[in-house]
């Protein structure tokens, strides 16, 4: 056997959840895979660390395009399909209590791999589905299962370009320590939109997740623009200039590249999608809501 792990997409609550703000997550239908009868290439050795089995060939092909990540959450994915894979090999089920406990030696071993982080995509990888998340510093997630709404329409776009994270949250930190009521003033209703989405996801409001989306969006550009990073990329703010009524576009997460969201009631028109061709931007298609971490059977030779 051998197991996988799915990616993820942030639809809300980017930066704003490290603040305690909820966010929401959604498992993608594109996987890692890993196997313990196969040795692990050199990348992941260091996040996977040594155990009684041997680091586990991990494949997150379907997680990169063009050589480059594509920003789904590979290295959670990764991590987590690694560590159900050593479960398997050592004759472990990967029933909800191994999940559990997956989820909590994964979030420890990617904090200390990337120096913090909220730890929404590990917990997504390991359970699935869409989670409502809260944290709380130096915690794992506080997590419900909740449902998008079966009327929403959801397209990712790839970016033409990847995002460095890092290199985004950097200058957004130097903004807080510089002038902590400016950024206060700056998310606010970025927080706002979050717990917006929050309530309208619990209630069933399409209507009212979709405008506290657009709060959100309106909040982080704003910030991108203060701390002199792109958040949201100028192609893409175009491109959220020139949305159908009733729709949204945003990004995935941190922002600066990567994926683009687009969501509402109906799809993109054909004279958005053409824009967004133009921009350099990619339709990628996948589902949402995918299982989490679960056993496989080997692939047919």
């Amino acid at each position: 056997m051998i197991a996988s792990a799915p990616g993820k997409l942030v639809v809300s609550g980017a930066y704003v959840v490290l603040d305690g703000a909820p966010a929401v997550v959604t498992a993608v239908d594109r996987r890692a895979t890993a196997d313990a009868s196969r040795r692990a290439v050199a990348e992941h050795h260091a996040q996977l660390g040594p155990d009684e089995v041997g680091p586990p060939h991990v494949d997150s092909g379907s997680l990169r395009m063009d050589g480059r990540k594509l920003g789904l959450g590979s290295s959670a994915a990764v991590l987590v399909a690694a560590i159900g894979a050593r479960e398997l090999a050592l004759g472990r089920a990967l029933d909800a209590d191994a999940r559990v406990r997956i989820a909590l030696e994964a979030y420890e071993a990617h904090r200390t791999a990337q120096g913090g982080g909220s730890g929404i995509d590990i917990v997504t990888a390991t359970e699935g589905g869409t989670l409502l998340c809260e944290v709380a510093s130096g915690e794992p997630p506080r997590r419900r299962p909740v449902r998008l709404p079966c009327e929403l329409v959801l397209e990712v776009w790839a970016c033409p370009e990847s995002a460095s994270t890092s290199g985004l949250l950097g200058p957004v930190r130097e903004l807080r320590r510089l002038d902590e009521r400016r950024y206060q003033a700056l998310t606010g209703p970025a927080r706002q939109g979050a717990e917006q989405v929050a309530e309208a996801l619990l209630g069933g409001d399409l209507d009212s997740m979709l405008a506290g989306l657009q709060r959100q969006t309106e909040a982080m550009t704003a910030l991108g623009e203060a701390a002199g990073v792109p958040i949201l990329p100028p192609y893409l703010l175009h491109l959220a200039q020139r949305r159908d009524r009733g729709t949204v576009v945003m990004q995935s997460g941190a922002g600066g590249g990567d994926i683009a969201l687009h969501l509402g009631r109906r799809p993109s028109s054909e004279a958005w999608r053409a824009e967004a061709a133009l921009a350099g931007l990619q339709r990628l298609t996948l589902g949402v809501e995918a299982v989490g971490l679960q056993a496989e059977p080997w692939p047919p030779v």
